[in-house]
């Protein structure tokens, strides 16, 4: 019976591993289709997380809501303005620039 219930906890803990996993893509490819038509266009946004040593930030958007990553590294907590640069379905990949255009 032990070893049933090992082996169950070790099926679960695979499964919802790989269900977070699609849902993750299920989002990125659902962020990537929303802001495609606004290539280009500048958002302004919250760092959650620079790293100015890898040149790159964490920021959360508010319209439409998304957190994603940026170019360029922003003070961490500052509110500033980004860019899309992109927004590709095929890859479910969504990069903002940061300082905007």
């Amino acid at each position: 019976m032990r070893a049933s219930a090992t082996e169950v906890i070790g099926v679960m803990r695979s499964t919802s591993q790989l269900a977070s996993q699609v849902d993750k893509a299920c989002l990125n490819l659902t962020e990537a289709t929303v802001l495609r038509p606004w290539l280009g266009t500048n958002f302004p946004a919250t760092v959650v997380r620079g790293d100015p040593k890898r040149d790159k930030a964490r920021i959360f958007v508010p319209e439409p809501p998304v957190f994603a990553h940026s170019v360029g590294s922003p003070e961490t907590g500052s509110e500033t303005t980004v860019s899309l640069v992109t927004a590709d379905t095929d890859t479910r990949e969504v990069l903002f620039a940061w300082p905007a255009d």
